[in-house]
């Protein structure tokens, strides 16, 4: 099954004020409750995993479209999705960052703004 796409008729440029990217360290340490904490090390050619925040802001009608595609399409973020890095404009796929949910602010009568916490996925 092919990866969703961010639906072509809503804007794919977040605003530039609280863009963030935040690369992983390439590493992730586990604790057991008994003994030592566990280490495991990705191989080190292995790319880090990015982060990135992102605010989209869009009309009542298309954030109601988008709302749509985000629950059907992506199953609210758990499946990767097609999305065009603001920087440099390749499309990578993104997921929504565990344990995060989306933030919905209606910021005036005819915008809404959508904060998103993504994680680039290989």
């Amino acid at each position: 099954m092919a990866s969703p796409v961010w639906p072509p008729h809503i804007e794919d440029r977040p605003l530039r004020q609280g863009l963030a990217y935040q690369p992983m360290a390439n590493q992730e340490v586990f604790t057991p409750e008994d003994g030592e904490g566990l280490e495991i090390t990705w191989p080190k050619l292995a790319e880090a995993p990015l982060r990135m925040t992102a605010a989209f802001v869009m009309t009542p009608e298309s954030f109601n479209r988008w709302l749509a595609w985000w629950r059907t399409e992506t199953k609210s973020g758990t499946v990767p999705f097609w999305l065009r890095d603001p920087f440099d404009r390749n499309a990578y796929r993104w997921k929504l960052q565990a344990g995060q949910q989306i933030g919905v602010d209606r910021t005036w009568p005819n915008e809404v703004r959508v904060s998103l916490a993504l994680q680039r996925v290989p």
